[in-house]
């Protein structure tokens, strides 16, 4: 399959795969996910979000293979220094696992955890938000295996619309079954930040 190489940093666009999804979705960018080259480092890459322009919502999907000790997180913002990358300063909110769900906020000094039975093994861990600008329901819903994780009221101010608009993602992996791709798909609706 042939790869082209984008200037802005690592992004690799599939030309085959975007052929089949051209009619109704596109894969804009693919991002390598590392392999740590140790159980206990990080790995990190930057993913910049396309504008939103008229779409209805905008979700993340992390499909991977959870375990006490590895970690697959997103974090959202805006690259207010232009460096490319998303800094701890710049985040507006992370979520994922490690060891655990959770969710961090901007101004909230405790980490959000969710214990869950059986955690361990493959899961799906979704967040969705829909982007209607003039809709007082702005709530962003998180779930895992398709069973809600309940948050208090207010999710709606996690995930400011300003942030997804032309924001950066920082995709943080540790340890063994998160390597793996970071896809941005882009249909009519909305954009799927994908990772697999």
């Amino acid at each position: 399959m042939k790869k082209i190489i984008w200037p802005f940093g690592r992004m690799v666009l599939a030309a085959g795969v975007l052929a089949a999804f051209c009619s109704k979705a596109g894969i804009i960018a693919q991002v390598a996910v590392p392999t740590p080259v140790f159980a206990d480092t990080e790995t990190v890459t930057h993913v910049a979000l396309p504008p939103m322009d008229g779409k209805k919502y905008f979700k993340v999907s992390l499909d991977f293979n959870a375990s006490p000790s590895n970690c697959l997180t997103v974090a959202f913002g805006r690259d207010a220094d232009g460096d490319g990358k998303l800094s701890l300063r710049e985040q507006v909110v992370e979520l994922g696992w490690d060891g655990a769900w959770f969710i961090r906020r901007k101004g909230v000094a405790s980490w959000e955890r969710y214990e869950l039975a059986g955690t361990d093994g493959h899961h799906l861990f979704e967040a969705s938000k829909w982007l209607y600008r003039t809709h007082p329901d702005q709530q962003f819903n998180l779930s895992t295996d398709g069973v809600p994780l309940a948050f208090g009221n207010g999710t709606d101010a996690w995930l400011p619309l300003s942030v997804l608009d032309g924001g950066t993602v920082r995709v943080t992996s540790r340890g063994p079954g998160v390597e793996g791709s970071a896809q941005i798909i882009v249909n009519t609706d909305g954009s799927v930040l994908k990772l697999w």
